[in-house]
């Protein structure tokens, strides 16, 4: 509960907690462990710019969480489901995020889930990069590549 105000969830980086929630995402921890510090990471991004630019400027955020999601270790729904809480918390209306992401072929790497129950948060992950005012044209370019997505949003336009 103390990171869900934008106040604490912006002292992170102040206090030097980063270190310790990362830590929180390795091989040696639980699914549980690492789940719990997923939520905090997409807890404290979402709505805030501030947070956005530190964990992906000062802490490489799109690599650990794309490792994360190819460790078959926590090859999970649960850790998948989280892997795209924070990706959309760090996606909304952050363009610059938006080109790293890209940049690191991050479509590509997520367009490879194993659980139905992902497939929602990935529908979510996409209409929050629609939001950010990029258009669907431009969606369809970015996972042009990524036939599991291209499936996901092309349902997403018939509903």
């Amino acid at each position: 509960m103390i990171v869900e105000g934008i106040d604490n969830a912006s002292n992170m980086q102040r206090m030097n907690l980063w270190p310790e929630i990362f830590a929180c995402i390795s091989p040696s921890e639980s699914v549980q462990v690492v789940r719990f510090a997923l939520w905090i990471i997409g807890t404290c991004a979402q709505n805030n710019p501030e947070t956005q630019k530190d964990l992906l400027e000062k802490h490489n955020i799109f690599s650990r969480l794309l490792e994360l999601w190819q460790d078959s270790k926590y090859e999970s729904s649960q850790i998948q489901s989280k892997i795209m809480y924070c990706l959309s918390a760090l996606l909304s209306n952050n363009s610059t995020g938006l080109d790293d992401f890209v940049a690191r072929d991050g479509f590509k790497v997520i367009n490879n889930f194993h659980y139905e129950t992902v497939s929602s948060k990935i529908k979510f992950l996409l209409c929050s990069v629609l939001s950010n005012e990029i258009g669907p044209d431009n969606v369809i370019i970015l996972i042009k590549d990524c036939p599991n997505l291209l499936l996901i949003f092309k349902s997403e336009d018939d509903e």
